[in-house]
């Protein structure tokens, strides 16, 4: 009768539960797969040493936590960061109910998330273990998440704007001031998409003319 035993415990039932359990079971056998052996417990000719078995059982309770990426540095010259796009933008995460409490969101940053000289996007594979504070596993076993960091060319378009956009500060009634060209040609440089939005007739400008004589002329 021993012999087919090949552990013993305690069958415990959590339906529903949403806090710690305690109590007491009555002590069960069971054989290699698991299986309670019924006859055995209920068969006089086996003791044992006691029958009921105290415990404790912690339930874990689940929270989803967004994902906080925050790189470094600075990327090339003539570049510019748009973002961060990722595979996964929360996860599932599981602990005692005072250690997720306080916690609404995974900080990622360090020197994975460094975009020191990009002029391309970065691809980069974090492991998110490293960020989670003690007492808090992921609910998922895997543990990695990919993200890319996105980086843009700049570009530069000539816009021309018409001398009665530009607005003169500091001007002296004393004065009468004259614009010695139709319009100003300026020079801007941005993300392609800000630039197809951006129109001459949406463009102001102002000249500082607070300290001219008469007969000076001034660019800036």
């Amino acid at each position: 009768m021993v012999g087919r035993i090949s552990k013993v415990g305690v069958i415990i039932n959590i339906e529903g539960a949403d806090s710690d359990q305690t109590g007491t079971a009555t002590v069960k056998c069971f054989d290699a797969n698991d299986n309670e052996l019924r006859e055995l417990t209920e068969d006089d000719r086996l003791t044992f040493s006691r029958s009921e078995i105290s415990y404790s059982l912690p339930i874990l309770k689940s929270k989803d936590l967004t994902l906080d990426f925050r790189p470094e540095g600075k990327v090339a010259e003539g570049y510019r960061f748009t973002g961060i796009v990722s595979s996964s933008s929360s996860v599932s995460v599981k602990g005692l109910k005072s250690d997720l409490a306080e916690i609404n969101s995974i900080t990622v940053q360090g020197p994975e998330l460094n975009m020191d000289g990009a002029t391309s996007d970065r691809e980069v594979t974090i492991d998110l273990n490293q960020y989670l504070p003690e007492g808090v596993e992921l609910v998922d076993t895997s543990n990695e998440v990919k993200i890319v960091i996105k980086v843009e060319a700049l570009e530069s378009r000539t816009y021309h704007i018409p001398a009665g956009q530009i607005r003169q500060v500091g001007s002296d009634s004393q004065y009468s001031y004259e614009l010695g060209a139709d319009t100003v040609s300026v020079i801007i440089k941005g993300l392609k998409e800000d630039l197809d939005q951006l129109t001459e007739s949406g463009l102001s400008a102002e000249m500082d003319v607070s300290a001219l004589e008469p007969g000076a002329t001034m660019w800036s």
